[in-house]
């Protein structure tokens, strides 16, 4: 991960950063679009709120695949991907509205503890070493499969 702008974070409710992760989850719903170049690596943080209408509407498509709330780690970053822009209307079922950021080439990676913040963030320089280091080690591991 070589970056020529600051790593960008959005803290999401869980379980959706799972999904991105692990599900395919490609789009970001948000109200707005961020102050990004289309092609920044941006970090996806699980934060410590829990959706349990997400959940439910998760389990009916993914059931097994899905972590239980207590095993889904909290206040953790847990995948990077590219930001590839923002849409209004979307051909992904992940798509909701009424801002989609697109997400692709997305990197589930060991989870990074940190706190979240509201909007997009930047982690401390420690944990920046951290996230590139577990982001080498997962591409690796893809590599290899």
């Amino acid at each position: 991960m070589k970056c020529k702008q600051p790593l960008a974070v959005i803290t999401v409710h869980r379980p959706w950063g799972y999904a991105i992760a692990h599900l395919g989850k490609d789009i970001e719903n948000r109200s707005w679009c961020p102050r990004i170049p289309v092609g920044s690596f941006l970090a996806i943080h699980n934060g410590m709120k829990w959706d349990a209408d997400g959940e439910w509407l998760l389990r009916q498509n993914y059931g097994e695949k899905l972590p239980d709330r207590n095993s889904d780690p909290a206040g953790a970053i847990v995948a990077i991907s590219q930001f590839d822009g923002c849409v209004r209307e979307g051909e992904s079922p992940w798509f909701a509205g009424p801002v989609g950021w697109k997400l692709k080439d997305v990197v589930a990676i060991e989870p990074v503890y940190c706190r979240g913040q509201q909007g997009l963030w930047f982690p401390s320089a420690k944990d920046l070493n951290t996230l590139r280091e577990n982001y080498r080690q997962s591409k690796t591991s893809l590599a290899k499969v």
